[in-house]
Protein backbone atom coordinates (compact mmCIF):
# COMPACT_ATOMS: atom_id res chain seq x y z
CA UNK A 1 0.00 0.00 0.00
CA UNK A 2 1.33 3.28 -1.21
CA UNK A 3 0.26 6.62 0.11
CA UNK A 4 -0.67 8.03 3.66
CA UNK A 5 -3.55 6.86 5.63
CA UNK A 6 -5.11 8.14 8.82
CA UNK A 7 -7.60 7.20 11.36
CA UNK A 8 -9.26 9.11 13.99
CA UNK A 9 -10.72 8.48 17.17
CA UNK A 10 -14.28 7.51 15.03
CA UNK A 11 -12.41 4.93 12.95
CA UNK A 12 -12.82 7.24 9.75
CA UNK A 13 -9.79 6.63 7.34
CA UNK A 14 -8.31 9.55 4.97
CA UNK A 15 -6.46 8.73 1.98
CA UNK A 16 -3.84 10.97 0.64
CA UNK A 17 -1.95 11.02 -2.89
CA UNK A 18 0.91 8.73 -3.30
CA UNK A 19 4.41 10.64 -2.42
CA UNK A 20 2.71 13.15 -0.35
CA UNK A 21 3.84 13.60 2.95
CA UNK A 22 0.96 14.90 5.83
CA UNK A 23 2.98 16.48 8.84
CA UNK A 24 -0.06 16.95 10.91
CA UNK A 25 -1.25 14.16 12.70
CA UNK A 26 -2.93 15.58 15.83
CA UNK A 27 -6.31 14.79 14.30
CA UNK A 28 -5.50 10.93 13.98
CA UNK A 29 -4.92 7.64 16.41
CA UNK A 30 -2.80 5.98 13.49
CA UNK A 31 -1.24 6.39 10.58
CA UNK A 32 0.87 4.35 7.96
CA UNK A 33 2.88 5.72 5.58
CA UNK A 34 4.05 3.87 2.36
CA UNK A 35 5.03 0.47 1.44
CA UNK A 36 3.08 -1.47 4.00
CA UNK A 37 0.22 -3.90 4.42
CA UNK A 38 -2.21 -5.38 6.68
CA UNK A 39 -5.42 -7.49 6.79
CA UNK A 40 -7.68 -4.49 8.77
CA UNK A 41 -7.34 -1.90 11.01
CA UNK A 42 -9.77 -1.10 13.30
CA UNK A 43 -10.74 1.45 16.15
CA UNK A 44 -12.54 1.33 19.25
CA UNK A 45 -13.21 4.72 20.51
CA UNK A 46 -14.68 3.51 23.88
CA UNK A 47 -11.99 1.46 25.08
CA UNK A 48 -9.09 3.45 22.83
CA UNK A 49 -7.96 1.03 21.01
CA UNK A 50 -6.48 0.05 17.93
CA UNK A 51 -6.40 -3.18 16.31
CA UNK A 52 -4.12 -3.88 13.37
CA UNK A 53 -4.24 -7.46 11.88
CA UNK A 54 -1.17 -9.01 10.05
CA UNK A 55 0.92 -5.62 9.44
CA UNK A 56 4.09 -6.10 7.87
CA UNK A 57 6.83 -3.91 6.09
CA UNK A 58 6.61 -4.64 2.11
CA UNK A 59 9.87 -5.39 0.85
CA UNK A 60 10.89 -4.04 -2.52
CA UNK A 61 13.94 -2.14 -3.79
CA UNK A 62 14.69 0.38 -0.59
CA UNK A 63 11.14 0.36 0.30
CA UNK A 64 10.44 2.62 3.38
CA UNK A 65 7.47 1.99 5.72
CA UNK A 66 6.52 4.50 9.23
CA UNK A 67 3.45 3.72 10.98
CA UNK A 68 2.49 6.88 13.25
CA UNK A 69 0.80 6.26 16.81
CA UNK A 70 0.64 8.25 19.66
CA UNK A 71 -0.54 11.67 18.45
CA UNK A 72 -3.42 11.46 20.98
CA UNK A 73 -2.33 10.46 24.30
CA UNK A 74 -3.89 7.07 26.14
CA UNK A 75 -4.46 5.05 23.09
CA UNK A 76 -3.43 1.15 23.16
CA UNK A 77 -2.23 -0.45 19.94
CA UNK A 78 -2.65 -3.77 19.71
CA UNK A 79 -0.58 -5.88 16.94
CA UNK A 80 -2.29 -9.78 16.30
CA UNK A 81 1.21 -10.34 14.06
CA UNK A 82 3.71 -12.46 14.71
CA UNK A 83 6.26 -9.58 14.36
CA UNK A 84 6.28 -5.59 13.55
CA UNK A 85 9.79 -6.12 11.69
CA UNK A 86 12.07 -3.85 9.83
CA UNK A 87 13.91 -6.33 7.36
CA UNK A 88 16.59 -5.89 5.06
CA UNK A 89 17.76 -8.96 2.85
CA UNK A 90 19.55 -6.75 -0.08
CA UNK A 91 19.39 -3.72 -2.26
CA UNK A 92 16.52 -5.32 -4.40
CA UNK A 93 14.53 -6.95 -1.51
CA UNK A 94 14.56 -4.77 1.35
CA UNK A 95 12.32 -2.66 3.91
CA UNK A 96 12.53 -0.19 6.36
CA UNK A 97 10.18 0.25 8.95
CA UNK A 98 10.59 3.71 11.26
CA UNK A 99 7.80 3.83 14.16
CA UNK A 100 6.93 7.32 14.98
CA UNK A 101 5.50 7.70 18.61
CA UNK A 102 4.10 11.25 18.65
CA UNK A 103 3.23 10.76 22.53
CA UNK A 104 2.36 8.46 25.81
CA UNK A 105 0.97 4.89 24.28
CA UNK A 106 0.83 1.37 24.89
CA UNK A 107 1.62 -1.22 22.32
CA UNK A 108 0.51 -5.20 22.92
CA UNK A 109 1.93 -7.84 20.70
CA UNK A 110 1.48 -11.62 20.72
CA UNK A 111 3.44 -13.71 23.03
CA UNK A 112 7.04 -14.02 21.53
CA UNK A 113 6.50 -11.72 18.75
CA UNK A 114 9.51 -9.90 17.23
CA UNK A 115 9.68 -5.94 17.22
CA UNK A 116 12.73 -4.99 15.21
CA UNK A 117 11.98 -1.68 13.81
CA UNK A 118 13.39 1.70 14.69
CA UNK A 119 11.73 3.84 16.81
CA UNK A 120 12.65 7.05 14.52
CA UNK A 121 11.48 11.07 15.70
CA UNK A 122 9.85 9.90 18.86
CA UNK A 123 11.89 11.96 21.65
CA UNK A 124 10.27 12.68 24.56
CA UNK A 125 7.57 9.81 24.44
CA UNK A 126 6.86 7.13 26.61
CA UNK A 127 5.74 3.37 25.34
CA UNK A 128 4.13 1.04 27.66
CA UNK A 129 4.76 -2.41 26.12
CA UNK A 130 2.07 -5.24 26.88
CA UNK A 131 3.95 -8.39 26.38
CA UNK A 132 5.14 -11.09 28.02
CA UNK A 133 8.19 -12.69 26.02
CA UNK A 134 8.94 -10.74 23.18
CA UNK A 135 12.53 -10.44 21.61
CA UNK A 136 13.39 -6.85 20.45
CA UNK A 137 16.86 -6.76 17.84
CA UNK A 138 18.00 -4.71 15.67
CA UNK A 139 18.46 -1.06 14.69
CA UNK A 140 18.08 1.24 17.74
CA UNK A 141 17.03 -1.43 19.98
CA UNK A 142 20.23 -2.85 21.52
CA UNK A 143 19.11 -5.55 23.56
CA UNK A 144 17.63 -8.56 22.65
CA UNK A 145 15.17 -8.86 25.48
CA UNK A 146 13.86 -5.69 26.76
CA UNK A 147 14.60 -2.06 25.72
CA UNK A 148 16.99 0.34 25.69
CA UNK A 149 16.48 3.89 25.51
CA UNK A 150 16.63 5.86 22.08
CA UNK A 151 18.05 9.61 22.70
CA UNK A 152 14.68 10.88 24.81
CA UNK A 153 12.58 7.86 24.03
CA UNK A 154 11.50 6.60 27.05
CA UNK A 155 10.27 2.88 27.34
CA UNK A 156 8.82 0.13 29.22
CA UNK A 157 7.81 -2.64 30.54
CA UNK A 158 4.13 -2.43 32.11
CA UNK A 159 3.35 -4.74 35.01
CA UNK A 160 1.35 -7.26 32.64
CA UNK A 161 5.04 -8.03 31.20
CA UNK A 162 7.46 -10.35 32.18
CA UNK A 163 10.96 -10.87 30.50
CA UNK A 164 12.75 -13.72 30.48
CA UNK A 165 15.55 -13.34 34.02
CA UNK A 166 12.92 -11.23 35.72
CA UNK A 167 11.74 -11.67 39.21
CA UNK A 168 8.51 -11.32 40.47
CA UNK A 169 6.91 -11.65 43.96
CA UNK A 170 3.72 -14.01 44.58
CA UNK A 171 2.09 -14.76 47.94
CA UNK A 172 5.91 -13.65 49.93
CA UNK A 173 7.66 -15.91 47.65
CA UNK A 174 10.08 -15.13 44.65
CA UNK A 175 10.31 -16.80 41.27
CA UNK A 176 12.44 -15.88 38.14
CA UNK A 177 10.91 -16.43 34.98
CA UNK A 178 12.92 -18.84 33.10
CA UNK A 179 11.27 -19.04 29.78
CA UNK A 180 7.78 -18.83 28.53
CA UNK A 181 6.37 -21.43 30.81
CA UNK A 182 8.72 -22.12 33.63
CA UNK A 183 10.58 -20.30 36.17
CA UNK A 184 12.68 -20.85 39.22
CA UNK A 185 11.54 -20.35 42.52
CA UNK A 186 13.98 -18.21 43.72
CA UNK A 187 13.03 -16.74 47.41
CA UNK A 188 11.18 -15.99 50.32
CA UNK A 189 10.25 -13.45 52.98
CA UNK A 190 8.34 -15.92 55.00
CA UNK A 191 9.39 -16.56 58.08
CA UNK A 192 7.00 -19.31 59.24
CA UNK A 193 8.97 -22.17 58.95
CA UNK A 194 6.97 -24.12 56.71
CA UNK A 195 6.98 -23.84 53.07
CA UNK A 196 5.25 -25.41 50.33
CA UNK A 197 5.96 -24.58 47.21
CA UNK A 198 3.53 -24.60 44.46
CA UNK A 199 3.72 -26.76 41.16
CA UNK A 200 2.51 -23.11 39.12
CA UNK A 201 2.21 -20.20 39.73
CA UNK A 202 0.30 -16.92 38.42
CA UNK A 203 2.64 -14.04 36.96
CA UNK A 204 1.45 -11.11 35.82
CA UNK A 205 -1.97 -12.97 34.20
CA UNK A 206 0.41 -16.33 33.28
CA UNK A 207 0.72 -19.27 34.66
CA UNK A 208 4.16 -20.87 34.66
CA UNK A 209 5.48 -23.90 36.02
CA UNK A 210 7.58 -23.97 38.82
CA UNK A 211 10.58 -26.49 37.37
CA UNK A 212 13.51 -25.27 39.38
CA UNK A 213 14.82 -24.46 42.99
CA UNK A 214 17.08 -21.20 42.13
CA UNK A 215 20.95 -21.76 43.46
CA UNK A 216 21.07 -19.53 47.19
CA UNK A 217 17.06 -20.03 47.14
CA UNK A 218 16.99 -20.71 50.83
CA UNK A 219 20.82 -20.19 51.93
CA UNK A 220 20.97 -19.08 55.38
CA UNK A 221 17.31 -19.52 56.23
CA UNK A 222 17.65 -20.13 59.56
CA UNK A 223 13.48 -20.00 59.91
CA UNK A 224 12.91 -22.81 57.61
CA UNK A 225 11.90 -26.20 59.27
CA UNK A 226 10.06 -28.20 56.85
CA UNK A 227 9.70 -27.35 52.94
CA UNK A 228 7.75 -29.87 50.54
CA UNK A 229 9.36 -29.56 46.91
CA UNK A 230 6.54 -30.24 44.22
CA UNK A 231 6.52 -33.14 41.50
CA UNK A 232 6.88 -30.22 39.03
CA UNK A 233 10.64 -29.16 40.07
CA UNK A 234 12.94 -31.08 37.64
CA UNK A 235 16.43 -29.77 39.53
CA UNK A 236 17.56 -28.29 42.60
CA UNK A 237 20.79 -26.08 41.86
CA UNK A 238 23.94 -25.82 44.50
CA UNK A 239 23.16 -23.82 47.90
CA UNK A 240 19.48 -24.29 47.75
CA UNK A 241 19.26 -25.25 51.29
CA UNK A 242 22.69 -24.42 52.56
CA UNK A 243 23.22 -23.61 56.18
CA UNK A 244 19.69 -24.04 56.65
CA UNK A 245 20.24 -25.03 60.33
CA UNK A 246 17.22 -25.64 60.99
CA UNK A 247 15.83 -27.44 58.33
CA UNK A 248 14.77 -31.43 59.32
CA UNK A 249 11.98 -32.10 56.93
CA UNK A 250 12.06 -31.97 53.31
CA UNK A 251 9.43 -34.05 50.82
CA UNK A 252 10.55 -34.23 46.97
CA UNK A 253 9.40 -36.69 43.86
CA UNK A 254 11.86 -38.73 43.25
CA UNK A 255 10.13 -39.88 39.43
CA UNK A 256 9.98 -36.26 38.45
CA UNK A 257 13.49 -34.87 40.10
CA UNK A 258 16.50 -35.44 37.32
CA UNK A 259 18.90 -33.57 39.03
CA UNK A 260 20.39 -32.28 42.60
CA UNK A 261 23.50 -29.59 42.72
CA UNK A 262 26.16 -30.47 45.06
CA UNK A 263 25.97 -28.56 48.26
CA UNK A 264 22.17 -27.98 47.06
CA UNK A 265 21.96 -29.22 51.19
CA UNK A 266 25.10 -28.29 52.75
CA UNK A 267 24.50 -27.65 56.28
CA UNK A 268 21.07 -28.47 57.22
CA UNK A 269 19.89 -30.49 60.52
CA UNK A 270 21.28 -33.33 61.73
CA UNK A 271 19.42 -36.37 61.36
CA UNK A 272 17.38 -34.54 58.66
CA UNK A 273 14.47 -36.61 57.31
CA UNK A 274 13.83 -36.90 53.41
CA UNK A 275 10.54 -38.10 52.48
CA UNK A 276 11.05 -39.17 48.60
CA UNK A 277 7.83 -40.03 47.02
CA UNK A 278 8.63 -42.91 44.48
CA UNK A 279 7.07 -45.67 42.27
CA UNK A 280 9.15 -47.96 42.20
CA UNK A 281 12.33 -48.70 44.38
CA UNK A 282 14.91 -48.19 41.76
CA UNK A 283 13.83 -44.64 41.46
CA UNK A 284 14.06 -44.15 45.30
CA UNK A 285 17.56 -45.50 45.61
CA UNK A 286 18.78 -42.78 42.67
CA UNK A 287 16.96 -40.24 44.47
CA UNK A 288 18.87 -40.72 47.74
CA UNK A 289 22.02 -41.53 46.20
CA UNK A 290 21.62 -37.43 44.79
CA UNK A 291 20.63 -36.38 47.35
CA UNK A 292 23.81 -37.71 49.60
CA UNK A 293 25.94 -36.25 47.38
CA UNK A 294 24.08 -33.21 47.87
CA UNK A 295 24.86 -32.81 51.23
CA UNK A 296 27.90 -32.57 53.81
CA UNK A 297 25.58 -34.14 56.41
CA UNK A 298 26.36 -37.88 57.00
CA UNK A 299 23.46 -38.76 59.28
CA UNK A 300 20.26 -37.92 57.16
CA UNK A 301 17.01 -40.16 57.14
CA UNK A 302 15.13 -40.97 53.89
CA UNK A 303 11.82 -42.89 53.88
CA UNK A 304 10.74 -43.80 50.53
CA UNK A 305 6.45 -43.27 49.78
CA UNK A 306 4.50 -44.64 47.38
CA UNK A 307 3.87 -42.39 44.96
CA UNK A 308 -0.11 -41.90 43.36
CA UNK A 309 1.64 -40.08 39.80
Amino acid sequence: MDGVYKWDVNGTKTEFPVGSSASDFSDSVFATIEKVSFDSISVDKSTKTVMVKNFKAIKGVHNVAQIVFGAIPGWTYVFDCNYLDYQQTGDDNSAWLYLVCKGDCTIKLPDNAVLSGSFHNSANSKITLINTLAEFTKMDLSTTKGFKAVDDLVVKFSHNATEIGAEETVNNQTYEVQSADTVAFSGTIDKSGTITIPEEVEINGKTYKVTTIAKGAFDGNTSLKSLVIPSSVTKIEKYACADCKNLKNITLNADTLKAIDKHAFDGIKKKAKFKILAKKKTAYNKCVKKIKKSTDVKNIKTQMVKSKK
